[in-house]
């Protein structure tokens, strides 16, 4: 059985993830949170749908890192989204079970240059909640 160790940077995939609306994915996330091991886990799951979500509307833009292919080794898609306006809060509980399951698999880290741009991201948002801003950069909540 696989251990899940969540730090920052680190790359999973997870099968048949739920979204609320039930629809049923595959995905590539994220982890977000600074300190390793901190529970509740934030999470992104980067879309390579630019072309479809994002193109020709520049408003969905805010927020997000764009990663374009060869500039990491998990995403090969021209262009991948990292799009902070989605970043999930995974409880304990979930993640145990889906781990037991076998749905979630680490992959490897991300290049570090990746990691500060998200890092860099985050820290400007406009839409970050204080609580998460605080879990990623181990700061003090905005007030």
């Amino acid at each position: 059985m696989d251990v899940f160790i969540p730090f920052q940077g680190a790359v999973y995939h997870w099968r048949n993830y739920r979204f609320e609306d039930n629809q049923i994915q595959n995905k590539f996330c994220i982890i977000l949170n600074h300190k390793i091991g901190n529970y509740p886990v934030y999470v992104v799951l980067p879309t390579s749908q630019f072309d479809k979500h994002y193109k020709n509307r520049q408003d969905r833009l805010i927020d997000t890192v764009i990663i374009k292919a060869n500039e990491c080794k998990y995403f090969t898609q021209p262009i991948t989204v990292v799009d902070l306006k989605q970043i999930r809060k995974e409880e304990k509980e979930e993640i145990d079970k889906t781990v037991k399951e076998g749905k979630l698999k680490y992959k490897g880290i991300l290049e570090e240059e990746t990691i500060k741009r998200i890092k860099t991201a985050v820290e400007n948002s406009e839409t970050v909640s204080g609580e998460v801003i605080n879990a990623i950069l181990c700061k003090n909540p905005k007030n």
